[in-house]
């Protein structure tokens, strides 16, 4: 869905990966499940949210969530800022890892 001051997409797919963590290689099939929605706020700025899960097929217990918001804005022809709070969420992460991993960025 388009218009001139919102956006919204959804996919689905499939993702296979190979993790190498030293002594516990793994190789893993998921399903993707996607979505982002952008909102124009002026003529210079935006706001967007994505948001993507992850159910693992490999490992049913398994699933990653990944989401990100962000506000943007044109601050001269030749530059822009970006702000966005990113967060990584896994539910069965390997020994001695967070379950979730944050950044906050910003952007020029």
């Amino acid at each position: 869905i388009k218009s001139e001051s919102f956006y919204w997409l959804g996919e689905g797919g499939y993702r296979y990966s190979k993790t190498h963590i030293p002594g516990a290689d793994s190789h893993d099939s998921f399903l993707r499940f996607y979505t982002e929605t952008q909102k124009t706020l002026d003529k210079n700025s935006y706001g967007k949210i994505w948001v993507e899960y992850l159910p693992n097929l490999t490992h049913n217990e398994a699933y990653l969530v990944n989401a990100e918001a962000s506000l943007s804005g044109v601050l001269t022809e030749l530059f822009s800022l970006k702000m966005s709070y990113l967060a990584k969420y896994q539910n069965a992460p390997a020994a001695g890892y967070e379950r979730t991993d944050t950044i906050f960025m910003t952007t020029l």
